[in-house]
């Protein structure tokens, strides 16, 4: 198998072609590209494959199909991995940092405790995915759909959500500071207990979300609007509310 032609789209690799991509892989990262051969899996199918523990990372996966995959602990930092599909994939563990998933599709997957820090995911999927003590800070990920998502101890200081969309979203104890939700929708969203400090949350869309114990402290919430929306002992100390509707300074002011 030449490892610079990817296989077919949508082809099942065959499990000896795939451990032949692996070593050679190995030896292109233990050489510095001196031997071996770098990983091109764009298109694959690896749908429910066993990939615990597996080191890909710089490999080339644009678009490849990890649907359900088994992707604990596993390496994938600083690969290529635009449009991939990694639903209902287990992904605890794994490192994605650095790495490009821009319009890769993470639903339902489980990331608990997976870094994605100073990621590329810019319009990909997270619907009802469990982040659980993940770390996305610098990680962008404009326009990401984080709906119906669960959020606790998810770290996303200083990582750019602009445009981003969280509704039905639950975000417990995350830390959230000097993040960018910018034109943000925040919808039916539930948040406890976190900390949005500095944080960017200008002309951001908030409506029928429940913000309990929120530290708000220097957020800048200019031009934003709120509906139908409930804050409960939050710190709203040094905030900007510049170009606010009332709805949301009576929310604010209850």
């Amino acid at each position: 198998m030449d490892h610079n032609t990817p296989p077919g789209k949508g082809s099942k690799i065959q499990t000896t072609d795939l451990q032949k991509v692996i070593a050679d892989h190995q030896k292109w990262l233990q050489t510095d590209g001196k031997d071996g051969q770098r990983a091109v899996l764009n298109e694959a199918n690896l749908s429910h494959c066993n990939l615990q523990r597996i080191n890909l990372s710089s490999a080339s996966l644009k678009g490849v199909n990890l649907e359900g995959a088994n992707l604990r602990c596993a390496n994938l930092q600083m690969a290529d991995l635009r449009g991939a599909r990694l639903c209902k994939a287990n992904l605890q563990w794994s490192i994605f940092s650095q790495s490009h998933l821009e319009s890769a599709n993470l639903e339902q997957a489980h990331l608990q405790f997976a870094d994605f820090s100073k990621a590329v995911l810019d319009n990909a999927c997270l619907t009802q995915s469990f982040l659980h003590n993940a770390y996305f800070s610098e990680a962008c990920l404009k326009s990401a759909n984080l709906d119906k998502a669960s959020l606790p101890y998810t770290d996303f200081r200083s990582a750019d959500l602009s445009k981003a969309s969280l509704s039905g979203t639950t975000i417990q104890l995350a830390n959230i500071s000097s993040a960018n939700l910018a034109g943000a929708i925040i919808y039916r969203a539930k948040i406890l207990s976190s900390n949005f400090q500095n944080a960017n949350l200008r002309r951001c869309s908030i409506s029928e979300a429940v913000f309990e114990k929120v530290n708000f402290y220097r957020a800048d919430f200019g031009n934003a609007s709120c509906r139908k929306s409930f804050f409960k002992a939050c710190d709203f100390s040094e905030v900007n509310l510049n170009g606010v509707g009332r709805d949301f300074m009576e929310a604010v002011l209850e």
